[in-house]
């Protein structure tokens, strides 16, 4: 039998060609059937709609300053200004450079720093990013285990 594009009752699995088949062919123990989405808007605690990554906007509701001043620390801000932060670091770190590089053409002897300083940018940098996306991740497994407490 040939795969229909919709279930067409309990038991009906989706295969990998995105037909759906009776339970009499599945292999094995008959898979669950997938879950009906819900008609309404998203529910969850993410805001996110159905099968997609939460939203990563601190996880609690209100505006910016209720989760600023929100006491509890049950609502985070880190992942809302989390693209500011990056931003304010990328050009702290461009400034050091340029005063690096700018102390290299002005200093006797100094002239390593002009070498040093597109090498510091480079990796002040990577390391910015490295800690930044650590944070994230960090913020991302409590909300995929808030959940499952």
């Amino acid at each position: 039998m040939s795969g229909a594009d919709t279930p067409q009752g309990p038991g009906w699995w989706q295969a990998s060609d995105g037909k759906w088949y009776p339970p009499q062919q599945a292999s094995g123990s008959t898979p669950e059937p997938p879950p009906v989405p819900p008609s309404g808007p998203p529910t969850g605690p993410a805001g996110g709609s159905v099968g997609t990554a939460p939203s990563g906007d601190g996880g609690g509701g209100g505006g910016f300053f209720s989760r600023l001043f929100d006491v509890s620390m049950k609502s985070f801000i880190t992942p809302s200004i989390i693209k500011v932060l990056f931003v304010i670091g990328i050009i702290v770190i461009s400034l050091v450079a340029l005063g690096i590089l700018a102390a290299g053409f002005q200093g006797d002897g100094a002239g390593w720093l002009v070498v040093f300083a597109p090498f510091y940018w480079l990796l002040g940098i990577l390391y910015l990013r490295v800690i930044l996306e650590v944070i994230v991740v960090l913020f991302r497994i409590e909300e995929n285990t808030r959940d499952k407490r």
